[in-house]
């Protein structure tokens, strides 16, 4: 597929990756300002994720 033939348009119907680097980096900002899960457990004890099976 050619680059021309893409349509710029398009909206994915679930997430996608980071169109560009500059998308990219604006991700990489974000991410780095998510507290780890041990993090929110500690300092706002709170559970970090829902859990989704017991076994």
């Amino acid at each position: 597929m050619r680059k021309e033939d893409l349509d710029l348009n398009k909206t994915p119907k679930n997430s996608s990756m980071a169109a560009d680097e500059k998308e990219m980096k604006k991700l990489g900002k974000q991410m780095k300002k998510h507290r780890t899960n041990e993090e929110l457990k500690k300092e706002y004890q709170k559970i970090p994720d829902p859990i989704q099976h017991k076994s």
